[in-house]
């Protein structure tokens, strides 16, 4: 029996299921206490990340890089391609500023090549998370999206990186019922402190 259990724990720790965050039960927050930074070219992750901010109440900040992308699809593809291969850094506009009092920090991005767009891993890099509760989102158009949660892991090591939620850009508008029932998984807010949602400081 100690064997077989050696066994498993070692799968586990191979495919990244070894993760107490991966199971974690969903966290207590107040609105006050929540942060959704997402980055969006095309709207979709900009909606999914509205729908979050209606059904938690927690502060939006879109990141948005100095050097816009183009507006055309395939010269997106082709910029992206190559900053991820590259591994750039994006510059953007502005970063928020991390307040203590942040609890939870949800994180939206399109999955562009299997992973996260350039922008939000600027922010991950430079976001200071460390201690924070991670909710990473991601929009996609079918393609895969396997390389996110390592992705994000990876650059918030000292984080508390929960399942990514998933929700593909087609009619994306009627997302918000798959929103709500992946919200329930993953945080339970305590609207008795609700407050109007701040403007974030930036840095």
């Amino acid at each position: 029996m100690r064997q077989s259990q050696c066994w498993l724990l070692a799968i586990c720790v191979v495919f990244g299921l070894a993760s107490t965050a991966l199971n974690a039960a969903p966290v207590p927050a107040k609105p006050d206490e929540i942060l959704i930074v997402y980055f969006s070219r095309s709207g979709n992750t900009r909606t999914i990340a509205h729908f979050i901010q209606k059904h938690t109440g927690g502060t939006l900040f879109e990141l948005e890089p100095v050097d816009a992308y183009p507006a055309g699809y395939d010269q997106t593809v082709i910029r992206s391609r190559e900053e991820i291969e590259e591994k750039r850094m994006v510059k953007l506009r502005a970063m928020p500023e991390m307040s203590a009092r942040y609890k939870v920090v949800f994180v939206g991005t399109p999955s562009w090549w299997r992973t996260i767009a350039p922008p939000v891993t600027t922010y991950l890099a430079q976001g200071r998370l460390a201690g924070k509760v991670v909710i990473p989102f991601i929009t996609h158009g079918g393609g895969g999206h396997d390389l996110v949660g390592n992705a994000v892991r990876t650059l918030v090591p000292k984080g508390k990186i929960t399942a990514p939620g998933a929700f593909a850009g087609r009619n994306i508008e009627a997302r918000e019922p798959e929103v709500i029932r992946w919200l329930a998984t993953v945080i339970v807010v305590d609207f008795s402190h609700r407050a109007a949602p701040a403007k974030v400081p930036v840095r």
